[in-house]
């Protein structure tokens, strides 16, 4: 009897070992596997909070509110991790008014579609000295004339895009342009150096660099190191 009782606890003892140690391989194993995992091709952007120090923020009219530029799901996710903050609108009578009542304060960098893309409208907008730049998501590729200086600073013939990946690209080439300036304006400052690093990850959503965006990371590379 005493035989038996011995057998049941070795093989029961054997048993929690073994268990035991399983579960503490696959914990380290685990915990091994989350250092080691690799970072997604497209990094989430994290400068929300620079952009609002930077008073930055873009207005989407559009006439179907929650809608946002991009005709495949992968330029629409990055259009939703750049856009941000960002106000909405489907009228561009209480858009406009919005931007003069409550929004003051902010440099604003505003989208809209062909279908608001009417002149008077866009010399209003491009009159008020909040408005750093003005995009056009052209879809049907209508043929616009720019008489106006305002809006040929603010627009001018290069923000009317008709693809979803340039629209994307030239609003990241503008906000790299704001942060390098607003570094500028800081100097030799922490902050500086952050709008720096923020710049690159701007740079770095671009796909298919070419030598011009290399060089222009390569410079911006150059300039955080001479904060070292």
């Amino acid at each position: 009897m005493n035989i038996y009782i011995f057998e049941f606890l070795y093989y029961l003892l054997s048993f929690i070992i073994k268990d035991v140690f399983y579960y503490k391989c696959r914990y380290y194993y685990i915990r091994e596997e989350k250092k080691n995992r690799k970072l997604p091709s497209y990094r989430k952007i994290q400068v929300v909070d620079q952009m609002s120090s930077l008073s930055l923020i873009f207005i989407w009219l559009d006439k179907h509110v929650g809608n946002l530029p991009g005709g495949n799901e992968k330029i629409k996710e990055k259009f939703r991790k750049i856009l941000t903050p960002v106000r909405q609108f489907d009228r561009p009578t209480t858009c406009l008014n919005y931007i003069k009542q409550n929004l003051k304060d902010k440099r604003i960098l505003f989208l809209t579609s062909d279908v608001f893309a009417d002149e008077l409208f866009l010399k209003e907008i491009a009159s008020l000295s909040n408005i750093y730049h003005i995009y056009i998501y052209n879809q049907q590729g209508i043929d616009y004339q720019i008489n106006d200086g305002s809006l040929n600073e603010k627009m001018g013939l290069k923000r009317i895009i008709q693809s979803d990946e340039c629209l994307y690209k030239q609003i990241i080439l503008d906000l790299i342009n704001i942060y390098s300036n607003e570094s500028d304006r800081l100097e030799k400052s922490k902050e500086a150096k952050e709008l720096l690093k923020s710049a690159i990850k701007f740079l770095k959503t671009i796909d298919d660099k070419d030598q011009d965006l290399q060089q222009m990371e390569e410079s911006l590379i150059s300039r955080i190191d001479h904060f070292k």
